[in-house]
């Protein structure tokens, strides 16, 4: 039942868009491998609605209106085919963390820190230089 309201609602939505783009979605298979060469006819395929009925204002469509209405029956009929019917996403695979390294092995030798002696104590230097600073102008230098 529920595929049946999915195939109306199409339908219906269908219905809703521009002659020339139902015109296209009913021959897309038709029209799939003849536009997908470099570079296909578009006054062609315009011509070619309009032997079978599709104009607008009794003239024929522009080959641009037949180039853009097509990539939007592509676009359509690409996103969501009419035969395949729509699937969940796959859930992310569950991922368990790496084990930890049997041993810490460093490869630079490190010293063991004496813990019998006493840190030397070090006075923090001042990150500012707190002097003013003194400007001495330069005087020419007196010819003699």
């Amino acid at each position: 039942m529920a595929k049946d309201v999915g195939k109306r609602v199409r339908q219906i939505a269908l219905k809703s868009r521009p002659p020339l783009y139902q015109w296209m979605h009913a021959r897309y298979d038709q029209l799939l491998p003849v536009l997908r060469t470099p570079r296909p006819s578009w006054q062609a395929v315009a011509m070619a609605a309009f032997e079978d009925g599709q104009t607008k204002d009794g003239q024929p469509y522009s080959r641009q209106t037949a180039w853009k209405t097509w990539k939007q029956v592509q676009r359509d009929r690409e996103t969501v085919p009419e035969d395949k019917p729509v699937r969940a996403p796959a859930p992310p695979p569950i991922r368990s963390p790496a084990p930890p390294p049997a041993k810490f092995t460093p490869t630079v030798p490190v010293a063991e820190p004496d813990l019998d002696e006493e840190a030397p104590i070090v006075e923090p230097r001042s990150r500012f230089n707190l002097k003013r600073p003194v400007y001495r102008a330069r005087l020419p230098k007196e010819e003699t």
